[in-house]
C-alpha cells in the first residue's frame, strides 16, 4: 500500500515537473511576451489617433461613472502602449505584466457585464468595428493565461531585466 502511494506520488511529481518544463521556460515566456507586447502596442496605436472615438466606445459600455470614464478612455491607450513596450522588452517584467493582466481583467469584466445586459456594441479593441461577443472574452482569457505565465515565470533570460541584472 505504501509502495503504491509512493508510486502515485512520484508519478504526480513527474507530471508536474514535465508541465513546468514545457510551460515555464525561457522560450515560452519570450513567445508570450512578444504576443502580449505586440498586441497591446497594436491596440494602442489604433486608439491613440482616434481618442475621441475610443472614448465614445468606452461610454457605450455604460459601466464607469462619467469622470472615471473619460479618464479611462484617454489614459488606457497610453497605458497599453507603455506597458506593451515594457512587456515586449522584458523591462520590469513582472510589474508590467501584472498591469497588463489588470487591464485584461477590466476588459473581461466589461465584456461580461455588457454581454449579460444584452448590449450589442463595437468591441473597441482595435480599430475595427467588430461586435463584442464571446470570442472576444475567450481571446482575452487566453491573453490572461499568457500574462499569468509571464508573471509567474522565473525564466526570463531574453529580457532587459536579465541584461540589467548582469
Amino acid at each position: 500500500m505504501a509502495e503504491q502511494s509512493k508510486l502515485k506520488k512520484s508519478l504526480y511529481q513527474r507530471v508536474v515537473v514535465a508541465i513546468n518544463k514545457v510551460i515555464i521556460n525561457d522560450y515560452v515566456t519570450l513567445v508570450f511576451r512578444i504576443l502580449l507586447g505586440v498586441t497591446f502596442i497594436m491596440a494602442a496605436i489604433s486608439k491613440i489617433p482616434a481618442a475621441d472615438e475610443f472614448l465614445a466606445t468606452v461610454r457605450e459600455y455604460r459601466i464607469l461613472p462619467d469622470p472615471i470614464e473619460a479618464w479611462y478612455g484617454y489614459a488606457l491607450p497610453w497605458a497599453e502602449l507603455i506597458f506593451g513596450f515594457a512587456v515586449l522588452a522584458g523591462l520590469f517584467t513582472r510589474f508590467s505584466t501584472t498591469i497588463v493582466n489588470l487591464m485584461l481583467l477590466s476588459f473581461m469584466i466589461a465584456i461580461l457585464v455588457t454581454l449579460y445586459r444584452g448590449g450589442v456594441i463595437a468591441c473597441g479593441c482595435f480599430d475595427s468595428e467588430s461586435a463584442l461577443d464571446w470570442s472576444t472574452y475567450f481571446r482575452d482569457l487566453i491573453f490572461l493565461f499568457a500574462g499569468a505565465q509571464i508573471t509567474l515565470s522565473h525564466k526570463n533570460r531574453f529580457s532587459l531585466d536579465n541584461w540589467i541584472k548582469k
